[in-house]
């Protein structure tokens, strides 16, 4: 059985796991993006400050410089001076470092002198503010040199600052902020946020978790008696296949008993009839008649039955063989036209040129063809008509038998094709029959791969389709 608990509780885990992932992965990163333009905006704003205190003194020393090593300008009386301005300037800020680098990438000046004398043309940070644009970024450094010395753990906004003049970039400013502290205070706020989602998330996990553990609980119950009842139905079922399949083996050994002496009445009753042994009178004849013709209706009604109970036992052997369609209608029309004249009723064949061949049973071919114009015939009313026809098409073979008879209600064309089923009407109460006619002819279509289909309408006729697939054509 589907194990609901588990399903849900294993995808409540994984959402909830995503979700939180999400939300807090989202947040983060939008308060360090917003952490990174704040401090992009003071450093600016710092830089412009720096500028104004320095430019106007040392601009003469900031851009003139070119292709200098680092020795000779850590020397330069400048760049002492330089270093105790920003130092001064910076002091009670959180700026750890400060560079200057010419046009050509040379650092001119840096608070940390060791790197003064550097080329920084290929930096992305230095090309960008080259363009006049200010570019900045958020790292992690375990150590890092600053004016007060050497400080460990920080983190830190690096942004490079276009100095213009007259629309050109002269000179770029690098500012290093610390940023620890503001840092932290997201990451607090971020873990704040985590445990408000989890708490969250969790009450509605306990409620979630409530209502399907009680769906749960309904549902094993409806399973259990769902399998119970299928189980009940599964004997039953065998119950009744056994009882089928013994009604079948009684109908079918009955009809053999009843055969033998029936044969046996038929016969004797002919002889009587032809007068073999000796004239009788006309009263004798008439009686043996009558005998010969209800023991003809009885067998053909055993004969019936053993059908029936042969297909349903699935008993039934196919003497297959390539039969010619045409004949075979012929040889039933033979049969059915004398029924069809004493009857009143006209009979009409339509049949299609260059018909195939069948695979099938004759005998059992026969047997469909004459149920369906005998049943036709017995169902319309004097001065009616009935049409056979017989097709070909898309390669399969379509026999339609079409009356204007006493016709059927939906409800009455259920009852007719059930075994043994016989709809009341005032031309079936003038008619012999078991009502095993339909349901066997249907039954015996099946068996040779074929459809059967029936429309009728009250007091309007029937019409009787059957067709034979293209398997049983071509042959």
């Amino acid at each position: 059985m589907f194990k609901l608990l588990r399903y849900f509780s294993l995808t409540s885990f994984v959402a909830i796991a995503l979700v939180i992932a999400g939300l807090t992965g989202v947040y983060r990163q939008r308060e360090v993006a917003q952490l990174v333009a704040l401090t992009e905006d003071h450093n600016v704003t710092l830089t412009r400050s720096l500028a104004n205190a320095v430019w106007p003194r040392y601009v003469q020393y900031l851009t003139s410089e070119k292709d200098t090593d680092g020795d000779t300008l850590r020397k330069r009386p400048e760049t002492e001076a330089l270093h105790e301005t920003f130092h001064v300037l910076s002091k009670d800020l959180p700026v750890l470092k400060i560079k200057i680098y010419t046009r050509e990438g040379t650092t001119i000046f840096s608070s940390e002198p060791s790197q003064i004398g550097q080329n920084v043309m290929e930096n992305v940070g230095f090309a960008l503010a080259m363009s006049g644009k200010r570019a900045s970024q958020l790292v992690h450094r375990d150590a890092f040199s600053a004016f007060s010395g050497e400080v460990f753990n920080r983190d830190i906004v690096e942004s490079y600052i276009p100095i213009q003049e007259n629309g050109d970039s002269v000179a770029v400013f690098e500012l290093y902020t610390d940023v620890t502290e503001r840092f932290r205070l997201i990451d607090e706020a971020v873990r704040l946020l985590l445990l408000g989602l989890l708490g969250a998330f969790g009450v509605l996990y306990g409620v979630l978790f409530l209502i399907v553990s009680r769906a749960d609980h309904i549902l094993k119950r409806q399973y259990a008696d769902i399998k119970a009842k299928n189980e009940e139905l599964g004997r039953l079922r065998n119950t009744a296949l056994e009882a089928s399949r013994a009604k079948s083996e009684l109908l079918a050994n009955m009809s053999h008993e009843l055969r033998t002496p029936l044969n046996a009445i038929i016969g004797f009753s002919s002889t009587m009839m032809s007068q073999m042994f000796g004239p009788l009178s006309a009263k004798y004849v008439e009686y043996a008649t009558d005998i010969n013709r209800s023991g003809e209706h009885l067998l053909e009604l055993i004969n019936d039955i053993l059908d029936v109970s042969a297909i349903e036992a699935g008993k039934v052997e196919l003497s297959e063989a390539r039969i010619n369609i045409l004949e075979t209608v012929e040889a039933v029309l033979t049969l059915i036209r004398h029924r069809a004249e004493k009857e009143e009723v006209a009979l009409r064949v339509h049949l299609a040129d260059n018909l195939p061949d069948l695979w099938a049973d004759r005998r059992r071919i026969k047997q469909i063809l004459l149920n369906l114009l005998s049943n036709s015939v017995k169902f319309t009313p004097s001065g009616g008509e009935v049409t056979l026809s017989v097709t070909e098409e898309a390669g399969s073979v379509v026999v339609r038998v079409a009356d204007t008879g006493v016709g059927m209600s939906p409800a009455e064309l259920e009852i007719a094709m059930t075994e043994f089923g016989r709809v009341e009407n005032s031309q079936s109460s003038q008619c012999e029959g078991t009502g095993l006619g339909l349901p066997l002819t249907e039954k015996l279509v099946k068996i040779h791969q074929g459809a059967f289909r029936i429309d009728s309408e009250k007091g309007r006729g029937t019409t009787v389709e059957v067709t034979f697939p293209t398997e049983r054509t071509r042959v």
